[in-house]
């Protein structure tokens, strides 16, 4: 690529280096997977980014195919030394914790190629070393520091739209392309998927829902266009020419032609639902959502984890994901972190 960051990762081969001994023990007959965290992060999170680590390390602790190499910013111990004094004990103690459980893989070495060659996947904070790690094609998942079971916000999801058919919810998220389905005496939580298409993130995509015969239908806001999705077949599909000029703002009945998708100004118009009330499992943290980037929607961490079991998968991943990082590390201002950022965020991988 000609740049020598680059180049060295793509060229580190794990026969390359030399591994202590219990990262072989540890990493026998399992997939590694890399965690990053970043200072960033760790001063934007204060004692509740410990609260986030306690959490990962946990999920990880009960997994017996993924091994976690944790590897912290170099400058982690003097960061809490200099800026979040109070919090540097109860660091030192969760980092003496996760040594001394044997678990878990805890690298401190100044060499951060080491880690990318042994490991499978990138599970952490944007940083730049995602940019590295995604050009060799490895699976990516960023997560999301503010999702913990000690944090209400963790046990919930929020909504500005609702639609009930008598026996579910269905919803979308508020900051990016997710459809949900909540059982109406459970509340058990289902995701569906996404739009196919459309970005994955962006401030409400989508407006009120409706339904006509099967299908139904989602008012569009910031997304590009009108969403599809058929109840009946489990799948996504475009809006036809026919429904789009057959637009109706007024309630209808079931098994009309109109689909009542309303305009950005009718929706505007309304209050927003903001509901909620779709509570998840705190013991579980399995099921918190966070944003993967080789699938280019929304999975579930542990989803994540049983992905790299499927070889075929990343392999596929892998291959797409290599071109995307091709086209979007080659930037003016050399800041490939942030441009990666900028253009997941806008765009459907």
């Amino acid at each position: 690529l000609g740049s020598p960051k680059f180049d060295k990762a793509i060229n580190s081969k794990r026969e390359d280096f030399t591994f202590p001994e219990n990262w072989k023990r540890m990493s026998a007959g399992k997939k590694v997977v890399l965690y990053n965290t970043s200072v960033g992060a760790l001063l934007s999170g204060d004692d509740k980014y410990l609260l986030k680590l306690k959490a990962v390390f946990e999920m990880f602790r009960n997994r017996d195919d993924v091994v976690l190499l944790w590897r912290p910013h170099p400058l982690s111990v003097t960061t809490y030394t200099t800026m979040r004094p109070q919090l540097l004990r109860d660091y030192e103690a969760l980092v003496a914790d996760y040594t001394q459980a044997g678990y878990g893989i805890y690298d401190d070495s100044p060499d951060m190629y080491c880690a990318i060659a042994a490991s499978d996947a990138y599970f952490g904070d944007w940083s730049s070393l995602v940019a590295l790690y995604g050009i060799l094609g490895k699976p990516i998942m960023i997560q999301n520091a503010e999702l913990y079971p000690e944090n209400p916000a963790a046990k919930e999801i929020s909504c500005d739209n609702r639609f009930d058919d008598g026996e579910s919810f269905w919803f979308t998220a508020p900051y990016c392309n997710a459809l949900y389905k909540a059982d109406a005496v459970t509340r058990e939580i289902s995701y569906i998927g996404s739009f196919p298409g459309e970005k994955n993130f962006g401030t409400r995509l989508y407006g009120t829902i409706s339904k006509s015969n099967e299908k139904l239908y989602f008012a569009p806001i910031g997304a590009s266009d009108a969403g599809v999705y058929n109840i009946e077949s489990g799948e996504f599909e475009q809006i036809t020419e026919d429904e789009r000029f057959n637009v109706s703002t007024e309630p209808f009945a079931e098994g009309e032609k109109g689909t009542a998708i309303l305009t950005d100004a009718a929706y505007d118009a309304m209050k927003p639902l903001r509901e909620r009330m779709f509570r998840e499992n705190p013991e579980d943290f399995q099921t918190i959502y966070d944003c993967c980037i080789t699938e280019g929607r929304i999975r579930r961490a542990g989803d994540f984890l049983d992905l790299l079991g499927d070889s075929e998968a990343v392999s596929r991943l892998g291959t797409r994901q290599r071109e995307i990082f091709k086209g979007i590390t080659n930037f003016p201002d050399g800041n490939s972190g942030a441009a990666i950022y900028e253009y997941c965020k806008r765009t459907a991988l």
